[in-house]
């Protein structure tokens, strides 16, 4: 039997690889120790056991981390071309599409959204959530007793589960995510910087803790890589963002990080957070994405 995998990344190593340095690390800033030290993508952003499931049995499985992992190995194509692409490729629709899947299963696998997930899961088989993809039928088509529904959606496998559940509303609900998907924008860094940073909340959304996993993407902003920023915002930014805006986007991941943010260049990484501490210390944290945000309204 193989052994079942114990260290669980809620970012993926491989996504990761995007942000280290030519050491193949880079430095990580602990918000809740207020220090920053070296570290590199296969030692950050994980969990033990995060998603393994503990059965009725007593025994374990990983079925959940390895959902992701196929997940993750059908987007690598689509984000690898992405990721080496600049400002003069034609980002294909099909790519997009692959990295709308990742990104909405990445939302729901974070920590920092997992106990939003879990009450998600409460609202299944009762016909009254958005996320009621399917009904549970005996043999004979007929309707489940409630104490078998209940026991089946307080299940530890069910409950993590239904992270993977969550990430397929926008496909299932939303008939015009395809189209959507026209205002996305990809900006890049000039002259080979690579300033971006990313934390363990990297999907930077209006509201801190986005609810509705069927809009999740409607708008959002996101650091693909080092020297790449996903933006979709209405409305769209037709201008190129400002060396600003990338020091406002740090600052914004430090401040939505539940507790670690990471960037190759530590030199950087202490001015983002330097930044940071203005903003808190004067108790203005909840200005800090208005601003982001006034920022992309005046690049349209």
């Amino acid at each position: 039997m193989n052994k079942q995998s114990r260290s669980h990344h809620y970012l993926p190593r491989h996504y990761l690889e995007g942000f280290k340095g030519s050491n193949s690390g880079f430095f990580v800033y602990d918000k809740q120790e207020d220090k920053i030290f070296p570290s590199s993508p296969g030692a950050t952003f994980f969990e033990n056991h995060l998603n393994t499931v503990y059965l009725p049995d007593g025994k374990t499985s990983v079925f959940v981390e390895d959902q992701y992992t196929n997940i993750e190995n059908d987007c690598w194509p689509a984000i690898d071309r992405i990721r080496t692409s600049d400002s003069k490729t034609l980002i294909t629709h099909e790519d997009k599409e692959f990295l709308h899947l990742f990104l909405s299963s990445l939302y729901w696998r974070l920590p920092i959204n997992s106990s939003m997930a879990e009450q998600w899961s409460k609202s299944a088989f009762t016909d009254t959530s958005p996320v009621d993809y399917f009904r549970l039928k005996n043999k004979q088509g007929k309707s489940i007793p409630r104490h078998i529904v209940d026991a089946i959606r307080d299940s530890d496998a069910f409950k993590k589960s239904f992270r993977l559940i969550l990430s397929m509303a926008p496909f299932l609900k939303d008939k015009s995510w395809g189209h959507k998907l026209q205002n996305w924008r990809f900006f890049y860094h000039q002259n080979g910087q690579r300033f971006n940073i990313v934390g363990d909340n990297p999907i930077l959304t209006r509201t801190e803790n986005h609810e509705d996993p069927v809009s999740l993407l409607d708008e959002f902003v996101f650091p693909l890589s080092a020297s790449i920023t996903i933006v979709n915002t209405n409305p769209v930014p037709t201008k190129g963002l400002s060396p600003e805006f990338t020091l406002q986007l740090g600052v914004a991941m430090v401040e939505r990080a539940r507790r670690f943010v990471v960037s190759h260049n530590k030199a950087w990484l202490e001015a983002v957070v330097g930044h940071y501490k203005i903003y808190a210390n004067a108790g203005m944290n909840h200005l800090i994405l208005d601003q982001l945000c006034l920022m992309l309204q005046q690049a349209a």
